[in-house]
């Protein structure tokens, strides 16, 4: 009968579910064209750095990542001299850099803090503000650039205007099917081909220094609008085909486009209005406030202990926004009832947010900034991670978290990463016929136990260390492994001499690998020569309640075969000494 000593089992790995992502790319500010906030790619649940990059001069603007087109790439504006930055995704290696001051005319210069570019598969479009110190005039321009390389495709100028807007338009171009919306500091909206034909403009009357949105509910009773807040606190709803008004289907002769309905919320709106589902959403000072979407009329409004700051993000069920008092607050989309509020500090002006977090960073009692995930649900933080330096922007693509720090100046990636974690799952030590050698069975299970795919080549190898000499049992080569996959290695029928072994487990470490510390494991275990009386075991501390539970099992297993084996004797002697007493 054969005797077999489990020494371990496999460890637990940790397994991560991630929600399917609906929408891989950033392509302009608030992350779509209704400017939610919001996005399905998940980033990791603890993400690490992935990379980062120096920049010459602080980020002006957030971060918009296009991966359509090819090479996908992060595009920002770095100030100091103002500059459009293009880095690949990938790795932050420099695509290209377009100085702001070659896409002016001669006599004018970059003015302001423009807002974030927008991308498409073939171009890259930026609205910014420009000066001319001999007139004393400013002039908005939107121009395309080449997605791949840089360089000017075209540019399109607004009106000259006279009052700057301090720190000038920071109108992030609206990019809806094959048109490109912008407002500006003259009090224009337009809407332009993507090749830069004027389609229609519209004078709201003072200027639009916040980014437009689009405002699509899919009721077919309620058409598409472009919603345009403007500094003299009016939210302005214009139809995109510029087709209202009772136009019957044709634009208006001279290119104006139409105003469906105007609201007065009685202070500058600043930031960029939310087309909700079922309603617009906007912040005008301390007032948030939600309208109806086909008449403009006010649907709920509540004011803030203090002004709002930065975006609005708009999930299904809740709208949530930051404000100078450091507080985070969830209303309810329907009525606008405080759903939860955290405070955080002093926070900084950006917010994003996934159906499972939500996220935003702060500077707490002057510490260094804090990047922090709240739950949706209940705004309980549900992790949170020190940064060295204040983080001015943050968007999510692709499952990464890219942030914009401010000083020093760079833009990092945030990503999860594979984890390649070794246990020897199963090593049972078999006494055979021969009285000086034990057979053993190796069952090695290699985890990624991370929540990014381990996608270089890495090489297993397994060994039996026996005083001093490295005997190798198996090795193999795998390519592949999701998050959460195994793979195995098994030797089978391995005869082990009497003394000390180790088998020792070595895993290759891959780049970007989170944690290279678990990519070996052993266990040490003495072969007693014949059947063992005893058998001695040395394993990590994390085992050693197994081992111990193993070695009962067999000196318990020993202790019964012993005792037959004296009960058996037992029965002889008392036979012979009765065949010596005679009948």
């Amino acid at each position: 009968m054969r005797h077999v000593l489990p020494v371990f089992c496999a460890a637990i790995a940790l397994v991560l579910l991630a929600t399917p992502a609906l929408a891989q790319d950033w392509p302009m500010a608030g992350g779509n064209a209704a400017r939610t906030g919001v996005t399905y790619s998940e980033p990791s649940a603890f993400p690490a750095t992935l990379w980062s990059t120096a920049l010459s001069g602080p980020v002006a603007s957030e971060p918009v990542v296009s991966t359509a087109g090819g090479v996908p790439l992060v595009l920002a504006v770095r100030s100091a001299p103002l500059t459009l930055v293009a880095l690949q995704a990938s790795g932050g290696s420099s695509a290209w850099t377009e100085p702001l001051s070659d896409l002016a005319p001669t006599g004018w210069e970059a003015f302001g803090e423009p807002a974030a570019p927008a991308a498409d598969a073939s171009r890259v479009f930026l609205q910014f503000t420009t000066y001319n110190a001999t007139t004393d005039r400013y002039q908005d321009r939107l121009v395309a650039l080449d997605r791949v390389a840089g360089g000017l495709a075209w540019s399109f100028a607004g009106n000259e205007y006279a009052s700057a807007i301090d720190p000038g338009v920071r109108s992030s171009p609206l990019l809806v099917g094959t048109r490109v919306f912008f407002g500006s500091g003259d009090g224009f909206v337009r809407a332009l081909a993507k090749n830069s034909t004027l389609l229609w403009e519209k004078d709201v009357g003072a200027p639009v220094v916040a980014s437009i949105s689009l405002l699509s509910t899919g009721n077919p009773l309620v058409q598409d609008l472009i919603l345009a807040g403007d500094t003299a606190g009016s939210l302005h709803a214009l139809d995109p085909e510029g087709l209202a008004n009772g136009d019957q289907g044709f634009p208006d002769p001279a290119g104006t486009g139409d105003i469906v309905w105007e609201t007065d919320l009685g202070a500058p709106v600043t930031s960029a209005p939310v087309g909700g589902r079922t309603a617009a959403f906007a912040v005008a000072g301390s007032r948030v406030v939600a309208l109806h979407p086909a008449f403009g009329s006010v649907n709920w409004s509540v004011t803030l202990p203090t002004p709002a700051l930065g975006p609005l993000v708009a999930t299904n069920t809740t709208l949530v926004v930051g404000a100078a008092d450091g507080w985070v607050r969830a209303l309810s989309v329907s009525d606008g009832s405080a759903v939860w509020s955290q405070s955080l500090g002093t926070l900084r002006p950006w917010i994003v947010a996934t159906p499972t977090r939500v996220f935003t960073a702060a500077a707490w009692n002057g510490t260094a900034d804090q990047l922090v995930a709240l739950s949706p649900a209940t705004g309980g933080s549900t992790w949170g991670r020190a940064l060295p330096a204040p983080v001015a922007f943050g968007t999510i693509a692709d499952k990464v978290l890219y942030v914009a720090f401010g000083s020093p100046a760079r833009i990092g990636a945030l990503a999860g990463q594979p984890d390649l974690a070794v246990r020897p799952a199963d090593v049972s030590i078999t006494p055979i016929a021969r009285q000086d050698v034990f057979e053993a069975s190796v069952d090695v299970t290699v985890r990624n136990a991370g929540d990014a795919n381990a996608s270089h080549v890495f090489r297993v190898d397994v060994y039996d260390a026996m005083q001093g000499r490295l005997t190798p049992l198996a090795n193999g080569t795998f390519p592949y492994l999701k998050p959460g996959d195994a793979v195995h290695v098994t030797v089978d029928a391995w005869s082990f001499a009497a003394g000390p072994h180790s088998i020792r487990v070595d895993v290759e470490a891959i780049p970007g690998e989170r944690d290279t510390t678990n990519n070996e494991a052993s266990i040490a275990f003495y072969a007693a020569a014949g059947p063992p009386n005893i058998v001695y075991q040395w394993a990590l501390s994390i085992f050693l309640a197994i081992v111990l539970v193993g070695v009962a099992g067999v000196g318990a297993g020993w202790l019964m075969g012993t005792a037959g084996q004296r009960r058996e004797r037992a029965l002889q002697a008392m036979l012979q000494e009765r065949e010596k007493a005679g009948p």
